[in-house]
């Protein structure tokens, strides 16, 4: 079957779509801007400790959080900083073995 190209002068849910996806990318955007706004020393203090880590970045969470950490995982090992994630609800359950003394934790939670 052959594209089929939208004619732009129809009006139609291709309208409602972009909409929808205008509004999507504007309250990401509201976000960015909120976020940028909180950044202070710690996040400098946070980016040293990182980049200064003889050893690796333990990333742990639970739920969403835990989803979050493993895209953080992967960002990172993508770019050069050794990183791993622990499970948080396997941990004490001899996950903890892979943990080293020159290591540090990047704790994620949402609730707190």
């Amino acid at each position: 079957m052959p594209l089929q190209l939208h004619n732009p002068v129809d009006k139609g849910p291709e309208d409602e779509r972009l909409t929808l996806a205008r509004q999507v990318l504007r309250a990401e955007a509201a976000a960015l801007e909120t976020v940028a706004g909180r950044l202070d020393q710690s996040f400098l203090q946070t980016a040293d400790l990182f980049l200064r880590c003889p050893g690796r970045i333990a990333i742990t969470g639970t739920g969403k959080s835990a989803d979050v950490g493993q895209k953080i995982c992967g960002t990172l090992n993508s770019t050069g900083t050794r990183a791993y994630c622990l499970d948080a609800t396997r941990a004490v359950h001899g996950d903890l073995g892979m943990v080293h003394a020159n290591d540090i934790a990047l704790v994620l939670s949402h609730s707190g």
